[in-house]
């Protein structure tokens, strides 16, 4: 039924919520997962405010989404040695980036938190959750 599950991460704890509910999904079905963090370009913090250059600024934010990828990605390990995962991270808008990869690489499902760390683009032009379900051709999980 799903046999390839995407899990959009931010960080958020909503989002990490939807990890756990995929893995447990995962688990009962026998499915793998691929979860991706998608790196907003827009959402790049003003160099001159934190007194870093750009480049400086991109790369910290890599080293802190790898960070939590790890950690996510080690937690299943422990808990669930047997479960095929993979962790990626993208660039780009993330709701449009998280309905292109399930769409173009075969995923059953997608799972996504309600609402992350997105608030500005929330209010913008609507949730990346709200998004992906409008746009998605493979069933949508949303946890929250």
């Amino acid at each position: 039924m799903y046999d390839r599950i995407l899990v959009g991460i931010d960080g958020s704890e909503v989002s990490l919520q939807a990890l756990k509910q995929a893995v447990d999904l995962a688990r009962l079905l026998g499915s793998e997962i691929t979860v991706v963090s998608v790196i907003n370009e827009m959402k790049m913090p003003f160099s001159a405010e934190f007194g870093l250059w750009a480049r400086e600024s991109h790369e910290n934010l890599i080293r802190k989404v790898l960070e939590s990828l790890n950690s996510a990605i080690v937690k299943i390990g422990e808990n669930h040695p047997n479960m095929k995962v993979e962790a990626r991270i993208e660039e780009g808008r993330p709701a449009k980036k998280i309905t292109e990869i399930a769409n173009t690489e075969g995923f059953d499902l997608i799972v996504i938190g309600r609402r992350g760390n997105g608030l500005v683009d929330h209010l913008v032009m609507g949730s990346v959750s709200s998004e992906v379900v409008r746009t998605s051709h493979t069933p949508v999980l949303i946890v929250g």
